[in-house]
């Protein structure tokens, strides 16, 4: 039986009637089939929701309906006073126009005093349009998780970083966009094959015509007038990418798609080309190694350059263990189900050793992949299926074994270079990292961080992930969790010289500064300053 929480009176009800024994529609009152009898129709259609509620919630009807005419005040959720405390599953079938709106929705199955919380699922098709409003939820719903839990992944318990379109990357991918249509030009990195489109034997002439359509599409969409004549989009609309939603909703469904793919496209390209330079900002990010723990106990820093009133900043190192072992290589193996999935062994060999690496195709993606080595894991960045087949060789397990054993060993706290001569400061290809995190007091210090990283960046041999302040979060193998900005250990000693050499220098120039005066004689409060220094 299901329960409907909804603002209709009546609904068509399905019969068996006839001698033939088929079956019939009727349309009858929610009232009759209820066996409620009210005078007042609103009263009677709210007195049948609360029915309908009290058998949804005693477990007499163990599915829900709800509509927005009848979700204000009406709670669902799995509440320990009640006798059905199954856990909830929230289907939302359409989202709502408001971020606030759907929020409020979700709400009606997630409560205080619940035996466990919902999971949520919401349907969206493949309809460009339609990400419209799931964007508009997840940025909602990112934004609810970073104001209470100061995680935007705590309100929904996923990552919908792939629904929020609304982000530096998507407003500059949508700029360039506009620019590359009205130009005649295609997204530089994006391939005419990768788009939605028509197709056609004649590639170029297919990328004029289907140009030509985008470009009539920005003019239906009301964001430029006669591109011919050298139209190009306002700057005002052109990072708007609410407003892009929202005006490819009028399109024909065809051109929707087509626009949006567009879209996706170009920002799947700007984002790869920002972490391919280090720069991509994810917010918090997580650091995935097999194992984490603490290099030395923690230490307080920065002391001299902090005023005593100030929160004290904490420097934790910890050790990161990145390789992977054979039998963890095999269990991933086991998984792997495309074409050119599997082990890979290089052509060449290395002071007669070979890499070896784990392999496996991105999921709609048939020219990436993603790498796994026994030295240093999962590749945060996928590489190109071409690149691997150059410089590798497919091969079986058996082959690969010994070999990934052997290298999963050496570079335990070694180089990857077989006979390296810069010995022990050499950490290309290292299992083990050594990992700084400042946490604490650390907003006031982060011009200084920043100087002094970009002072000496070109001095030390730093990954890309290293390159630029980012905040991670690990989870030590006794399970404790930390939280910090990542942050090289070597650069913490100048960024102290940093800040007593800026203290000297603006000390000096107070002492040095001539007193204003009047009439030849110092200003008292400025002889008293001067004399106090």
């Amino acid at each position: 039986a299901v329960a409907e929480m909804t603002g209709r009176r009546s609904r068509v009800v399905r019969c068996a009637a006839g001698k033939a024994g088929q079956s019939v529609l009727r349309y009858e009152s929610r009232e009759t089939l209820t066996g409620v009898g009210l005078s007042s129709a609103s009263s009677a259609v709210d007195s049948l929701n609360i029915r309908e509620r009290r058998a949804f919630m005693d477990g007499e009807k163990k599915v829900a309906i709800i509509s927005d005419a009848a979700s204000t005040g009406i709670s669902l959720h799995a509440d320990l006073g009640a006798a059905n405390q199954r856990r909830r599953v929230h289907l939302t079938f359409e989202l709502a126009w408001s971020a606030d709106k759907a929020v409020q929705q979700l709400g009606r199955s997630h409560r205080s005093n619940q035996s466990s919380a919902p999971v949520y699922r919401l349907l969206t098709t493949n309809l460009g349009g339609e990400r419209r409003f799931a964007a508009a939820v997840a940025k909602r719903l990112q934004s609810l998780g970073a104001l209470t839990k100061g995680d935007r992944r705590a309100a929904s318990g996923s990552d919908l970083t792939e629904f929020n379109l609304d982000t530096t990357y998507g407003r500059a991918a949508l700029r360039h966009m506009y620019t590359a249509i009205c130009r005649g030009e295609i997204f530089t990195g994006v391939s005419f094959s990768e788009l939605d489109t028509d197709g056609g034997a004649d590639e170029s002439a297919s990328f004029a015509a289907w140009n030509k359509s985008m470009q009539g599409c920005l003019e239906s969409m009301g964001l430029v007038q006669n591109i011919a004549a050298g139209g190009v989009v306002k700057d005002k609309e052109a990072t708007d990418v609410s407003r892009f939603l929202n005006r490819i909703l009028g399109l024909k469904v065809r051109e929707q798609n087509q626009i949006f793919s567009y879209f996706v496209a170009c920002l799947g390209k700007a984002i790869g080309a920002a972490k391919k330079d280090g720069t991509y900002s994810e917010g918090v990010t997580d650091i995935q190694a097999s194992s984490i723990s603490l290099a030395c106990e923690p230490r307080h820093v920065f002391t001299e350059a902090q005023r005593p009133s100030t929160a004290v900043t904490t420097l934790t190192v910890v050790n990161v263990d990145r390789g992977v072992a054979w039998e963890e290589a095999m269990k991933r193996f086991e998984r792997c189900n495309g074409d050119q999935d599997g082990f890979y062994m290089s052509k060449r060999e290395q002071k007669g050793k070979r890499l070896y690496l784990l392999a496996v195709q991105k999921e709609r993606s048939p020219h990436l992949m993603f790498v796994t080595r026994p030295n240093t894991g999962s590749s945060q960045f996928e590489e190109d299926k071409v690149d691997v087949v150059q410089r590798y060789l497919s091969a079986s397990p058996e082959d690969v074994e010994a070999g990934w054993r052997e290298q999963y060993e050496r570079t335990l706290d070694h180089c990857i270079h077989s006979d390296c001569k810069s010995g022990s400061t050499c950490r290309v290809g290292c299992r083990i990292s050594r990992v700084g995190l400042l946490s604490g007091g650390i907003i006031s210090l982060w011009s200084a961080l920043e100087t002094t990283m970009n002072r000496y960046i070109g001095k030390l041999d730093l990954s890309k992930g290293e390159k630029s302040l980012r905040v991670v979060r690990v989870q030590l193998d006794d399970g404790r969790r930390l939280i910090g900005l990542r942050y090289p250990e070597e650069l913490v000693p100048m960024v102290v010289e940093y800040f007593l050499r800026d203290t000297v220098q603006s000390r000096f120039a107070s002492v040095q500064a001539p007193a204003p005066t009047s009439g030849g004689a110092p200003l008292p409060s400025q002889a008293s300053t001067s004399a106090a220094l």
